[in-house]
């Protein structure tokens, strides 16, 4: 495997594997296209998508269908896999502590929505709620 051959933060990297990492912005955040990741991973292509994770921070995979299982599986083949850190309202699938589900819904219910909600009603009506 060779290394992501671009130095220039905004230009897509092939590399011998057919992955392709294309930068999202100067920075931060990076898509890679050219792999599945529901099934196993060849070590070339953990160490490519390891690479562009430290350069870029964020990577995302787009097209991908996995169920709980292959999430975990995959994050599995890069280390241990741990529970997700819990909070309140958390929303972890049944049997998979390790995944995180991002809702708007949650937020709804976090602590200061109440007051935002209700400082709001009073700017509008001019009546405490």
């Amino acid at each position: 495997m060779r290394a992501l051959t671009t130095t220039d933060l905004t230009a897509t990297a092939t590399t011998d594997t057919g992955i392709e990492v294309i930068p999202l912005s100067g920075w931060t955040g990076a898509l890679i296209d050219g792999v599945d990741i529901s099934a196993p991973l060849r070590d070339s292509d953990k160490e490519v998508i390891r690479a562009a994770l430290h350069k870029w921070k964020v990577v995302f995979f787009r097209g991908q269908r996995l169920d709980h299982a292959a999430q975990v599986a995959f994050g599995a083949q890069f280390g241990e896999v741990t529970a997700a850190h819990p909070y309140e309202g958390d929303s972890a699938p049944a049997g998979f502590p390790q995944i995180h589900t991002v809702s708007p819904a949650a937020y709804d219910r976090r602590y200061g929505s109440e007051y935002r909600q209700r400082r709001t009603g009073t700017a509008r009506t001019g009546m405490p709620m």
